[in-house]
């Protein structure tokens, strides 16, 4: 927007662009703006959904030198999928963060600045966390200063429906040094529906998670984990 208010037609034109891949449904969930000014859009395409991914120059027109003509699609091994967080490495790779449909599991992708999966990361496929009889989902990631990645989420189903916390190691594989060797810990607020929304990290390495639990009402919710 430009000082008044008023949409910068600056950008593509118009002051917005309209994403959309193949004519097909779409939904976006975050963006990334990157250092030279490139933005990262995130999401899920079609029925059933696939991961998506975009990059637009900071002039609103699409980089179609991302992975295929601007747009990266991919189904977790041969299900649906949805992306909910990016998060981007210093040497350009970016992190996606999300959730696999039937079954629904904790999900995570690492690709190449240029769109393209890294295959020294799980084969260049999505790695599918397994956490719960009922599925699980992340929901939010932050980069740590080390490279290492954290990422918030929450299991599936009434009183099962837990807070997650694991952390990534810089080349996107879950890193065994955290939660004693587990990668990842579930914790459990009560017999309420806990979801973890989003995650900071602060000065002193302690991991603060933020996020909301129903129980007849909902409560906004802060949790600090050793880091």
């Amino acid at each position: 927007l430009c000082s008044d208010g008023s949409l910068d037609e600056s950008f593509n034109g118009r002051g917005f662009v309209m994403v959309r891949h193949l004519l097909l449904n779409t939904w976006l969930s975050t963006l990334l703006l990157k250092a030279d000014g490139r933005i990262v859009v995130a999401g899920s395409i079609d029925f059933p959904q696939q991961g998506l991914l975009a990059v637009y120059q900071s002039d609103g027109r699409l980089d179609e030198r991302f992975a295929v003509d601007g747009f990266m699609a991919f189904r977790a091994h041969g299900n649906s999928a949805q992306v909910s967080q990016i998060v981007q490495q210093e040497n350009g790779d970016l992190h996606c963060f999300g959730s696999s449909r039937d079954p629904m599991h904790c999900l995570a992708l690492t690709l190449h600045s240029n769109g393209r999966p890294d295959v020294h990361c799980n084969g260049g496929q999505p790695h599918l966390l397994k956490i719960g009889p009922s599925g699980c989902q992340w929901n939010a990631a932050q980069l740590q200063p080390d490279g290492r990645v954290l990422a918030v989420g929450a299991t599936i189903g009434g009183v099962e429906a837990d807070f997650l916390l694991a952390r990534y190691l810089p080349g996107g594989q879950l890193d065994p040094g955290f939660a004693e060797g587990t990668c990842w810990v579930r914790t459990r607020l009560g017999r309420s529906l806990d979801t973890a929304t989003s995650v900071a990290v602060q000065p002193n390495g302690g991991i603060v998670v933020g996020g909301y639990s129903l129980d007849g009402n909902y409560r906004a919710i802060v949790v600090r984990y050793l880091g």
